[in-house]
């Protein structure tokens, strides 16, 4: 059978049903193993516990608990990190590594990108302002002050100010299920004291080519709007593959789901890691 693969989803603090939908297309090709992080919806643990180290050292146990000798991650957003995190510390326990619309991979961004990472983010604030939101909250009438939006009213108006950020197609905003009842906001403030205190770059240990990388993001991800930032860092790098999915934000799959899958299965086929003295 197809080696499992193990999916982390993104936050800190959200949880793992939103990307159920994104491997739906592959479920009959691979095992996804998919779990909440510490912390998080269904993996309530106290503050003490959650840690950067203690994240990495959770995906170590569940590697041995599944007895693989080595991990196919798929991860998104700061899930992204967090394997990357366990990569650098764990190289040779990867087979590979799929990076899906990933958190920062420097960070701190160094200094000499802060410009590109400026021009990036005005460009985001900008899009974020188009006018297809103020249509699609106007078309509900959830623009209005008087009356009062009723309950199901807010839970639309929060899910297309979400879309407005996290999707390129706002009125795709009904597949933004869950949302503040399911995301523990208080992860990331406990787990961000915690980091290297030098921070981290994880593009430089990819550079080793220790195992292949493939990274799939969106051309309108708020994070990297454009991608200059990927683009710049990944260039020249033989066991990285960077592809760019168009008219996509952050979360891919609900903008171009065929375009994702394709991606998805391209990334999980492509480039296997040798085995030690095999060519």
């Amino acid at each position: 059978p197809p080696h499992p693969v193990v999916v982390l989803h993104g936050g800190w603090g959200a949880e793992h049903s939103g990307l159920v939908d994104a491997v739906r297309d592959l479920e009959d090709e691979y095992h996804f193993v998919l779990y909440d992080q510490r912390g998080s919806l269904r993996s309530p643990a106290p503050d003490a516990s959650i840690t950067y180290d203690r994240f990495i050292e959770d995906l170590e146990l569940l590697r041995a608990e599944l007895g693989l000798e080595r991990l196919n991650i798929l991860a998104h957003s700061m899930g992204a990190v967090l394997a990357s995190a366990y990569a650098a510390k764990y190289p040779d326990r990867i087979q590979r590594l799929v990076l899906v619309a990933p958190a920062y991979l420097k960070y701190p961004v160094p200094e000499e990108d802060h410009a590109l990472r400026h021009k990036a983010f005005e460009a985001s604030q900008a899009f974020a302002a188009r006018p297809e939101v103020e249509s699609e909250l106007a078309r509900y009438s959830l623009d209005r002050s008087d009356p009062p939006l009723g309950s199901r009213e807010e839970t639309a108006r929060y899910r297309i100010d979400l879309a407005r950020r996290m999707l390129f197609d706002v009125k795709k905003w009904r597949h933004l299920t869950g949302g503040r009842a399911t995301f523990n906001g208080r992860i990331g403030d406990v787990i961000t004291p915690t980091y290297p205190p030098d921070g981290w770059d994880f593009i430089a240990h990819f550079a080793r080519g220790e195992y292949p990388v493939a990274i799939v993001v969106g051309d309108h991800d708020f994070l990297d709007f454009g991608t200059p930032l990927l683009t710049k860092w990944t260039a020249g790098l033989a066991h990285v593959q960077l592809t760019v999915i168009e008219n996509a934000g952050h979360l891919i799959c609900f903008d171009q789901q065929r375009a994702f899958s394709r991606e998805l299965r391209r990334s999980l086929q492509a480039n296997p890691r040798r085995a030690p003295g095999k060519s």
